[in-house]
């Protein structure tokens, strides 16, 4: 029987960060959904890190995760400065159309948690747009908070694959608390606010923003209510500037 190498990481800041290609950890959750094995996977970047620093239970569920993708640019400078390397920089937006792709492949369906109700609707008749065929088996917004009703929801869904779209910790530690009540769920995925970016009511930033690896500037300008993570944002540049 095949056997997946153990994916490549880098150790810092605390955390078990992935380091390798987008490609080859696509390959580990295929082979992994294939042979009936469970994944959680997060999303790092320097906001997350000073968030767990304020909450214990978020660095420890963060620490928790099977896989650690490295979203924020400052940890791709934060590994280039300690001489580690990071192949690549994985947003939690590109990994979720990464695994609707994949999920096309598989035959798996898909539940969205998280979001507005209206972002949520246009989020799923676009991905249904994009991925013709793909099969979201249910998805409910993000004001729903009574948990045994979610997790109801999902199970009777028979849904493989978990997109949960409620902010950072909340997503987390809700994924955390309750890998275990939904036992169809094969793979988990935080994905912020991937699902208003795809309805497209939350427009991403130009793509030469992107590159130029300022993307986070470009949602805390235009995304009023990310105005308060600057701080959070700039305490991290400042304290490992100084390390």
């Amino acid at each position: 029987m095949m056997i997946m190498d153990e994916l490549e990481t880098i150790h810092m800041l605390g955390y078990k960060i992935y380091s390798g290609s987008r490609r080859k950890l696509v390959e580990k959750i295929r082979y992994d959904f294939q042979h009936q094995l469970s994944n959680i996977v997060y999303a790092i970047n320097p906001l997350k890190v000073m968030l767990a620093c304020e909450k214990q239970e978020v660095r420890e569920v963060l620490q928790s995760a099977d896989i650690l993708i490295p979203d924020g640019v400052g940890i791709l400078h934060e590994a280039k400065k300690k001489q580690l390397r990071i192949q690549e920089r994985i947003t939690g937006i590109d990994f979720m159309h990464q695994i609707c792709m994949l999920s096309l492949e598989l035959g798996a369906s898909i539940f969205i948690y998280g979001a507005s109700q209206e972002n949520l609707v246009q989020a799923v008749e676009n991905l249904k747009k994009l991925y013709p065929g793909i099969r979201i088996a249910g998805y409910v917004n993000g004001y729903e908070t009574d948990t045994e009703s979610v997790n109801r929801l999902i199970n009777e869904s028979k849904a493989d694959i978990l997109f949960v779209a409620c902010g950072s910790p909340l997503q987390e530690l809700y994924i955390h608390a309750n890998r275990d009540a939904l036992p169809n769920v094969k793979f988990f995925l935080g994905v912020g606010g991937s699902v208003d970016v795809i309805s497209g009511n939350v427009k991403r930033a130009p793509v030469w923003i992107q590159k130029a690896n300022m993307e986070w500037l470009y949602r805390i300008v235009f995304q009023k209510k990310r105005f308060s993570h600057i701080m959070l944002i700039l305490k991290f540049l400042y304290m490992n500037h100084k390390l």
